[in-house]
């Protein structure tokens, strides 16, 4: 299974469709990213490597509790 076919399996499964989702890839395009968001509209975030600890914790940090 592939990251999209995963965050695409993920919306589909109730149990599951509220944890986020931070899409990590060495793929930075527009389109990718266009994709990616289709995929999963919920996706909580997409970092493109290589990536700094701060870009990381940035984008996950309104996620933590």
């Amino acid at each position: 299974m592939s990251g999209l076919e995963f965050i695409a399996a993920v919306a589909k499964v109730p149990a599951v469709a509220s944890i986020p989702i931070v899409m990590v890839t060495a793929s930075g395009s527009e389109s990718n990213k266009k994709v990616a968001w289709d995929a999963n509209p919920d996706l909580a975030g997409y970092v493109v490597k290589p990536y700094t600890a701060a870009s990381l914790i940035r984008t996950i940090e309104p996620y933590i509790k």
